[in-house]
This record gives structure tokens, sequence and C-alpha cells, in this order.
């Protein structure tokens, strides 16, 4: 068996191609850039014909933070600014006490022209009422009334408790056959029987009268009636048309934008006086502010309104009023303007709240003084208005005790409108003390809208009023001439009910 020999004298083997130089692996870290991935480098061993691994050196790509959140931080700084200065721009220039206030007698005055928009609108030609009252002190009193009307027709009825007596009342009111533009009246009283034992017992010559009164119609002729009332008191004299109305209004508001709603101190009535800060008024969020009447811009407020209302329904209105003696009594501007000139601004504290979200006018308190600097109570009047189609006002009237009066009241009435159905909500409330009396009572009433018809009967027996108020006077009907109305002499005048 033959044997391999050793072959001698080997050749040495060239180096395959791919066999890299000798590098400083260091210096090919250094220079390579990392973000290209990982660095492999190839060293020679000592036997060139046996190409072996050699130890790789890797430079892990790091993760490039740097970048990305210096953008963030940029992002974050510049969203810190812009909100700063919005926040700044609306805290120190849109909610500032002067921008406030100017948006504030915009928006009213906005308020103000939706208002006489709504007046031009055709009103309807009846309604229905419907009410309640109740009176805890100083008697315990309830009532409740209900009815209905159509142009000149109408129908109400009501019923009162008090002290023991109970009393339903019925007022009717249909067109006069000789004036569809004028109405009889005729009227019932039942229920009074219940106090005739005590009416009889305070003023003995009343009870005949009740017992005869009780249940019976009476009626007011649409001709006595107009005899009796002065001439400028017909329905054709004492209302204005909805065209007359909205008329005067848009005239007036001419004169309220130029200078009521106004920040122009040369020509707006009321001017800040202290922007006294953000508080709650009312459970809302206010911005208050003391407020005050400039005395010669309130003069030539007045003037201007008089300007303003020549030659409308409103100043004939005002111009056909008469008094007794049958003398014409004109719109007294000149006597306002005069009590204006004497009076002392002094003597009133005014202070006004201002609607933080809707921007609006919301309370107005006026607060009399006396010269030591006391007060003895304050009016408010109040928009108390949330958004919506209800605008509910009101007018409060608050006293405080003194040094010399124990005095204690608070009375508000309210009305709410609703913009779109025209109902009115009508209220008020009583509640403190007047010479140690205690007073406590509230009553509502809703007034809608209705252009149904009516027809009322008229009632059966009916009596003519002169009968009543010739049992009043102690005799009979035929005691009662027309010159008697004719020449301001009264009967019930020298009736005295004690």
């Amino acid at each position: 068996m033959d044997q391999e020999k050793p072959v001698e004298n080997p050749q040495p083997t060239e180096p395959d191609e791919t066999v890299a130089e000798p590098v400083d692996a260091i210096a090919v870290a250094e220079s390579t850039d990392i973000t290209t991935g990982p660095i492999t480098t190839s060293l020679p061993t000592e036997n060139p014909q046996i190409i072996q691994p050699v130890s790789t050196i890797t430079a892990d790509k790091p993760t490039s933070k740097k970048p990305k959140t210096t953008l963030l931080i940029a992002v974050a700084v510049a969203i810190l600014l812009l909100g700063s200065g919005a926040a700044a721009y609306m805290k120190f220039v849109v909610n500032s006490p002067d921008n406030i206030w100017e948006k504030a007698l915009q928006n009213t005055s906005a308020g103000y022209k939706e208002i006489v928009e709504i007046s031009k609108q055709e009103p309807a030609k009846g309604g229905k009422i419907e009410g309640m009252f109740t009176l805890s002190a100083p008697i315990a009193a309830s009532g409740s009334v209900e009815g209905s009307w159509y142009e000149t027709n109408s129908q109400v009825t009501s019923n009162i408790d008090a002290a023991g007596v109970s009393a339903d009342i019925e007022v009717r009111t249909i067109s006069s056959d000789n004036n569809p533009n004028s109405a009889d009246i005729y009227f019932k009283v039942d229920g009074l029987d219940s106090a005739i034992p005590l009416i009889g017992a305070v003023q003995p010559e009343l009870a005949p009268i009740i017992s005869e009164v009780n249940g019976n119609w009476y009626t007011i002729d649409s001709a006595l009636l107009a005899s009796v009332l002065p001439a400028e008191s017909s329905s054709s004299t004492m209302t204005l048309s909805a065209k007359e109305l909205s008329d005067a209004a848009s005239k007036i508001g001419v004169v309220l934008d130029d200078r009521l709603f106004s920040v122009d101190k040369t020509k707006a009535v009321v001017i800040v006086k202290d922007s006294v800060g953000r508080e709650e008024f009312n459970g809302h969020d206010t911005y208050k502010y003391n407020v005050t009447v400039q005395e010669q811009q309130y003069a030539d407020f007045v003037t201007a309104l008089r300007e303003a209302l020549k030659g409308t329904a409103l100043e004939s209105l005002s111009k056909d009023l008469m008094d007794k003696d049958g003398t014409e009594t004109k719109m007294d501007v000149d006597g306002l303007l005069d009590s204006v000139e004497n009076s002392d601004i002094t003597s009133y504290r005014a202070e006004t709240w201002v609607d933080m979200k809707l921007k609006y006018i919301r309370n107005i308190r006026i607060t009399p003084v006396d010269k030591g600097g006391k007060t003895q109570g304050y009016i408010d009047f109040g928009l108390d208005y949330s958004g919506g189609d209800v605008w509910p006002f009101s007018i409060a009237i608050t006293t405080t005790p003194t040094d010399r009066v124990d005095n204690k009241m608070n009375a508000t009435f309210s009305a709410a409108f609703n913009k779109v159905s025209k109902v009115t909500d009508l209220g008020f409330e009583l509640s403190g003390t007047i010479d140690k009396q205690q007073i406590t009572g509230s009553g509502k009433l809703n007034i809608s809208p209705s252009n149904d018809a009516l027809k009322i009967d008229k009632p059966d027996g009916a009596k003519s009023v002169t009968e009543l108020l010739g049992l009043l006077m102690g005799g009979d009907s035929t005691s009662l001439t027309q010159t008697s109305f004719d020449t301001g002499t009264y009967p019930i005048d020298d009736v005295e009910l004690q």
C-alpha cells in the first residue's frame, strides 16, 4: 500500500484578494459615519493560507434623541408663549374694565333694538289671564283670577278669601250696540252674605246695602262712563297703535345710543367712576362698577328726547292730557330740566354689575344717601338673563332700619317676557316689617296673547250702577242725575267707609 509522501518544499499560497490589508480598527471606527451601521474589519493571521475570522468591532447605532427633544421643547415653549399671550390679551385687553363696560353698553343697546323690532309686530286682538296671590301676614288671605278678552269683549272671574269671608267677583265687558269701539261693563259680587254679621257689628248701616248688593248684577253703560270720565281717557285717545309705538321707540333708541349707551364722556349720561372688580352677584359671575350721572349730559339727554319725540303720537298723547279744569298739560320737560339743575347727584350712589359671560348690564342699584352718609335702603333694576327667549326684568325695593325707624322690607316686582310666544309672567314678593307689623305675601299673573273670538252673554236682570250709588248715599237712583256727573259732584265722595 503506497503511502503518500509529503511534498517537499511547499510553495506558499498567494493570499486571496479578499483578504483585507491590516488597518487601524480604532481609526476606522472614528472616521466612519456611525449612522451607517456596524463596522467589521478582518485582520490577517500568521498563516496566510488560512483565513480566519478576526475579532469584530461593532459600533451600535445610538438613538438620536437630542434633535427630537429639542423640537418638543421648542413647540412647548411656543404654545406656552402663545397661550400666555392669548390669556394676557383676554385678561388685560378683551376683559379690561373699559372694554367690558363698552361691550355691555353695546349689547344692552342691541337688546333695546330687538324690543323695538318686536313692538313693530301687530299685537293679538285678545288674550287670556290666570293668576293667584297669597298673604300670610298681617292677615291670612288668598285669591285667584282667570279670564279672557277679545277686542272690547271680556270676561274675568276671581275669588278672594280673607278673614273668614269668601267672595266671588265676576266682571264682563260687552261691545256697545251704539259704539263698537266702547263697551258696557257688568259686574257681580257674590258671597258677601258671610260678611254681613261682621260688617253689621262694625258699620250697622252698611249691612242692608251689602245684603242688597250680594249676588246681583250691576251695569255701567258706556255712555254714562264716557260722561263721567275725562274726554282724554277714551280708548281712541289713550292708546297707541303698534306702528305709533314702534315709531316713538325707534326715535328714542337713537337718543339712547347717542347719549345713554355711549362711552363718549362728552355725551354719556352715565360714566364709570370706579372699576371695583370681578365678583359674584346673585349666583352669577359679574364685574362691578361704581357709576355716576353727569348733570349737564343728563340735561342734554332730556332735551334730545324732547326733540326726538316731536311730531310723534306719543307727544300728541301727552298734549291731550287735561286736568279737571280743562287746561292743557304738556310734557313738562322744562320742569324736569329744572329739577335736574337743582338736584344733588351726591345724594345718590349708583352701582352697576355687568354679566361676564354674556357681557350685558345685569343690575343697576340706586342708593339714596343723606348728608351724613347714611342710607335707608336701595332700589335694584335687574335683568336676570342667561340666554334663551325669555327676558326676566325685575324691580326690587329694599329698606333697611335706621336710628329712628326700625322698618325693614323687601319688595320685588318681576316681569318675564317671552319674545317668541309674547307670553308675559308678572309677579311680586313681599317680606319684612313695618311699624313692627310682619308683612309676607306673593303673587303671580300669566298673560298670553290670543286671537280667538269671544262672545259674551249679557246678564239677565242687571241693574244700573246708579241704583248702587243711590244706596250708598242713603237715597235712591232718582236723586242721581246726569248733571251731578257733569259738574264733578260725586255722591260717593260723601260716603266714608270706616
